[in-house]
């Protein structure tokens, strides 16, 4: 743990309907001003090694996250090198979603995700839901997806791969 402190964020943002790149500010992929308003959220700076008989053949350094203090998502998140010097910036815009039988939440699971690589020069960036796409939660999944067994078992990975 690291600290408290406050942070810039896009929570709750209205996600770009188009493809990519429209309703995107290129070259850099970062939101419309129409996306939504960016808050000062409280956060909570975690920085994240690996452990030293573990770092053999692993890229990153370290991570630093910025998890809301909230709700406990990331936001942010720094990746260093295994100098130390920074190497990629992801920003993550969670959405607020209704939960049935729970009420509205914010949530990782539904995100726009802005991921730039700082020493190749590239950005990566995804939506989830994409183009305007409905997202389902629990029991708002279209009945033929609603089988426990066939979607969360190896047995029923394996039918689908098939």
């Amino acid at each position: 743990y690291i600290a408290r402190r406050k942070i810039i964020a896009l929570v709750d943002p209205h996600p770009p309907a188009a493809a990519f790149p429209a309703d995107v500010d290129m070259p850099l992929g970062w939101s419309m001003p129409k996306w939504g308003t960016w808050q000062v959220r409280d956060v909570d700076v975690l920085g994240i090694k690996k452990i030293p008989a573990k770092t053999a053949g692993y890229c990153y350094g370290r991570r630093v996250v910025y998890a809301d203090s909230h709700f406990s998502s990331m936001l942010w998140e720094d990746l260093d090198d295994m100098q130390m010097q920074p190497w990629k910036i992801l920003a993550i815009f969670p959405l607020k979603v209704d939960v049935p039988q729970v009420g509205a939440i914010n949530t990782a699971a539904l995100d726009v995700e802005v991921l730039w690589d700082l020493r190749r020069k590239h950005a990566t960036f995804s939506s989830e839901p994409a183009n305007g796409r409905p997202y389902y939660i629990n029991e708002q999944a279209p009945p033929e997806y609603r089988d426990d067994v066939r979607y969360t078992t190896p047995a029923g990975l394996s039918l689908i791969m098939q």
